[in-house]
């Protein structure tokens, strides 16, 4: 489990901690940012970034309306009819 915080750093911009990063994401993060000659910051709000471009919140979603009212009677039908 990753366990994140944002705090306001000085300039104003959230400032993004992850807390018990695996070694490995942090290895691969490390030679990413060197390969293309940034900083791991810059290299983490980059993936980020490219990451959630495009991703839309999920829509919501309305309650089914049914044809017909479901009643105690037909609840109760239903459950015996799916047992038999």
């Amino acid at each position: 489990m990753y366990f994140t915080s944002i705090k306001e750093v000085r300039s104003g911009m959230p400032a993004l901690v992850i807390k018990q990063l695996p070694e490995d994401i942090h290895e691969r993060l490390k030679e990413s940012a060197t390969l293309h000659r940034r900083s791991m910051t810059q290299e983490a709000v980059e993936i980020l970034d490219r990451a959630l471009r495009g991703v839309n919140p999920v829509p919501e979603r309305r309650a089914y309306r049914g044809t017909f009212s479901l009643t105690d009677k037909l609840m109760n039908q239903a459950k015996r009819e799916g047992r038999a």
